[in-house]
């Protein structure tokens, strides 16, 4: 089979996955998810396949054998993120039998990779989980500003701020944070996703605007626009770029 007709045929597949997810997330909801990037390639897979196991145990209930999988998980790779978000819950869910373990646990992975965003990340989840709201903004904003990039910390600070009916707080800080990284697109996409959040559709608009123009490939800020554009009565606007 020549090599252009298989590349042809990943694309249309993939093109028809993405259309797929499309429709079934808008018929869902009304504001799109939050930005997510994929899982970090883990070295030799061991990562996801700890993982995997980690969540048959959560379903399953077992929430030990949960912790113990998605620890091994972020061992291999500590910037599995996925695990974190997933061992947070599995600590809270085994909390019913004894105090909750969660944050000495976030705690010693950060005196173990201090410089690491994602367990910020992890270490802002718990806290927020634990509604110690003042401590979960404090270590979302540290992991954002150790990895500009980290797009799940953008969502969970917005998500945090939402909790807590602080979404102007939200506002200010990306603003701020913009205006030392101007050239970042993940904080613009930010910014969009508060602006999703009031309804404040022109301004959000714009900042996708920005986010696109500064990674064309960032998929998620044109199914921002095409939102926004229903939300403005102008779908076409936005549609098959």
């Amino acid at each position: 089979m020549p090599a252009s007709f298989s590349k042809a045929n990943l694309y249309i597949s993939a093109f028809g996955t993405f259309l797929v997810i499309f429709f079934l997330g808008s018929a869902r909801s009304v504001i799109p998810a939050p930005f997510q990037i994929s899982p970090p390639a883990a070295t030799n897979n061991r990562s996801e396949a700890h993982y995997a196991k980690g969540l048959e145990f959560l379903q399953a209930k077992k929430y030990d054998h949960a912790i113990a999988e998605f620890d091994l998980a972020i061992k291999v790779d500590p910037n599995y993120h996925y695990a974190y978000r997933k061992i947070a819950q599995a600590f809270d869910a085994q909390k019913q039998k004894a105090p909750s373990n969660a944050l000495p646990y976030f705690e010693t992975l950060k005196s173990r990779y201090p410089n690491n965003a994602v367990v910020y990340y992890g270490l802002g989840l718990a806290y927020q989980r634990q509604a110690l709201n003042e401590k979960a903004l404090e270590n979302l904003q540290t992991s954002i500003k150790l990895n500009a990039d980290f797009a799940e910390a953008y969502s969970q600070l917005v998500e945090a701020y939402k909790s807590m009916k602080r979404l102007s707080e939200a506002e200010m800080f990306m603003q701020e944070w913009i205006a030392q990284k101007p050239d970042n697109a993940v904080a613009h996409y930010g910014l969009g996703y508060v602006y999703q959040l009031q309804s404040q559709w022109e301004k959000g608009l714009a900042s996708q605007n920005q986010a696109q123009a500064l990674n064309p490939e960032m998929m998620a800020a044109y199914l921002s626009n095409k939102q926004f554009g229903r939300n403005l009565s102008q779908p076409e606007k936005f549609c098959c770029r």
